[in-house]
């Protein structure tokens, strides 16, 4: 089965960055591109449009992190609820 034409989009959100991908400081980030550059690369041009694949972008960091950190699944619950999640946790 050829998977990327078995999925079906449901619903978008507005692009955003991904999640980083962290190194050591000590380490030269450029081979980690690289490798994630030529992954994304590999797929047929249909397969990567159809799951939206465009390429890696070096994103500086105080662009990245000035992008807004969503609300996590307990933002929308009361007080009483997260006490008891953390008392059964």
């Amino acid at each position: 089965m050829n998977r990327p034409r078995a999925l079906r989009v449901i619903e978008a959100t507005a692009p955003t960055p991904a999640l980083p991908y962290i190194t050591a400081a000590t380490r030269d980030p450029g081979p980690i591109r690289a490798a994630l550059a030529a992954g994304i690369a590999d797929p047929a041009e249909e397969d990567r449009a159809a799951l939206h694949l465009h390429g890696v972008v070096e994103v500086p960091r105080d662009a990245y992190l000035a992008v807004p950190t969503p609300s996590g699944p307990e933002a929308g619950r009361g007080a009483d609820a997260q006490a008891s999640a953390s008392e059964t946790g």
